[in-house]
């Protein structure tokens, strides 16, 4: 083995057991090329240079604190080194947005580095994923006897629902401050100063509702018309009163509405938050209202006042104080 194919090992081996092993960011610095990639099929967020790689470490050690990583074997030959690892944590935080089991789990993996000028160039990590949420009960484990199937097996289940939307942002404490004051959320995590650019909002006691980040949009500008992407997010509100009551404090903020809507099964008013992300905020008219009465569905944008939802909150509100003053 040459002098070089040494020092590579000692590199690679710096990079599992010091940066991701124990978290130490700086030594991104001293290994990593600046026109680094990673090639991780398993990671939906490509990877390029020393501060891509630490927000990749910040954000995995702050799902898994605990984490550490010990290598099993490393070769070495020419400009790259095989390294056979195993990463061993304990779910306390929540894995990959799924709600923290307590578990402890071990994780094989197997990494390629590729050298240049004595530095990481290039990456491949392959990584028993599938494994790691069997061990978390994510998932049932190869070979399982399969679910019983729902009454139409061809046909999603009844009880799927949208259970939170993730939207990039430019700005990230300028998106808590809207969801939060402008529409009332609450903050149930912010991973920011922890260097994890990303915080989530619920509207109740569930995880979240709504999630903000800024991965890949610091500082960014909303897409041009003409492209595809989100429209809109459409927030259910438990009906006429909840989605007064909301108009009334969106108007407080003095944040413009744009539209307000009468759809027949649905009432909405429109507007977009500091990103340009499309909202609707709106409640379900009763099942009677959603079909005519041939049984079509009922498709209609009957434009109306959002300020009139107010106006008649204000009068309920004032007739239940006078009956109750009687």
């Amino acid at each position: 083995m040459t002098t070089t194919e040494e020092t590579n090992k000692v590199i690679a081996r710096r990079w599992t057991e010091e940066l991701w092993g124990a978290g130490d960011l700086g030594v991104a610095d001293d290994i990593v090329a600046p026109d680094y990639v990673r090639h991780d099929a398993g990671d939906p967020f490509p990877v390029r240079g020393p501060a891509e790689v630490k927000r990749l470490v910040g954000m995995l050690r702050g799902m898994l604190p605990d984490l550490t990583l010990h290598i099993e074997d490393m070769v070495a030959a020419g400009d790259r080194v095989v390294s056979r690892y195993t990463g061993i944590a304990t779910d306390t935080r929540g894995y990959m947005g799924r709600p923290a089991t307590g578990k402890r789990v071990r994780t094989a993996a197997i990494q390629i580095f590729r050298f240049a000028g004595g530095r990481i160039a290039e990456s491949w990590a392959v990584r028993d994923d599938l494994g790691t949420l069997v061990q978390l009960g994510h998932v049932p484990a190869p070979g399982a006897p399969p679910p019983s199937p729902s009454p139409s097996s061809d046909a999603i289940d009844a009880g799927v629902r949208i259970g939170h939307v993730n939207l990039r942002v430019a700005d990230l404490p300028r998106s808590i401050a809207f969801y939060r004051d402008v529409l009332g959320f609450q903050v149930t995590g912010d991973a920011s100063p922890a260097g994890i650019p990303i915080a989530t909002l619920s509207a109740s006691d569930y995880h979240h509702h709504i999630a903000l980040n800024t991965f890949r949009s610091a500082g960014g500008t909303p897409p041009p018309a003409g492209h595809t992407g989100l429209h809109h997010v459409a927030i259910l509100y438990p009906g006429r009163r909840a989605l007064a009551a909301a108009v009334r404090r969106i108007a407080a903020h003095d944040y413009p509405i744009d539209a307000g809507e009468d759809h027949g099964a649905t009432i909405s008013i429109y507007l977009r938050d500091p990103d340009g992300n499309g909202l609707e905020l709106y409640y379900d008219q009763p099942r009677a209202q959603w079909r005519d009465a041939d049984g079509a569905p009922v498709m209609r944008s009957d434009a109306f006042d959002p300020r009139a939802l107010v106006a008649e909150l204000d009068a309920v509100v004032a007739a239940d104080a006078g009956a109750a003053a009687a």
